[in-house]
């Protein structure tokens, strides 16, 4: 059996994640069991990893939940999740900073810890279409905390503006 080199045995790994957060998925709606092709899906994977963020999803349209696979029934949903960012590699960022100043060292280290690992909770309104996997997932740009709700077939942050309540 042929070894996988490291970035082929991660891709791996998360492959078979994905596939196996897909049969144990929560049903969030009532009713009756509906088959696959019915439901769309709302993921978040360990995938973002990479980058250095993760999103929990802590509530699906008003609802608490706990998991990482969730089915939804198709139409019009609120998503709330809270992103950790936790950053590689810092410490060099610090050395390279101080060769400039020591004061651009003592940014980029305050930047890298405290509230700006947390993003709090980011709420994301999307319709879902049947037979769809939507992955959430949050980021920081600028220096603000950003959420999407990505399209697994096409790719595109499908979020939409949230409606009030009334």
């Amino acid at each position: 059996m042929r070894r996988l080199d490291g970035h082929r045995k991660h891709a791996a790994v998360i492959a078979f994640a994905t596939a196996f957060c897909f049969s144990c998925a929560t049903e969030t709606y009532h009713g009756q069991h509906r088959a696959a092709n019915e439901v769309a899906k709302l993921i978040t994977t360990s995938a973002q990893d990479v980058s250095g963020y993760s999103t929990d999803i802590v509530s699906i349209d008003g609802n608490a939940v706990s998991g990482s696979s969730f089915k939804l029934l198709p139409g019009r949903h609120s998503v709330e999740a809270e992103g950790t960012n936790t950053p590689r590699g810092n410490t060099g960022a610090v050395v390279g900073a101080a060769l400039f100043s020591p004061a651009a060292a003592i940014g980029v280290a305050i930047a890298t810890k405290g509230d700006d690992a947390h993003s709090g909770r980011l709420m994301a309104c999307f319709i879902a279409r049947p037979d769809r996997t939507y992955e959430v997932r949050t980021f920081g740009e600028g220096g603000l905390w950003k959420i999407e709700v990505v399209d697994q077939e096409t790719t595109y942050d499908v979020k939409s503006p949230c409606k009030a309540h009334r």
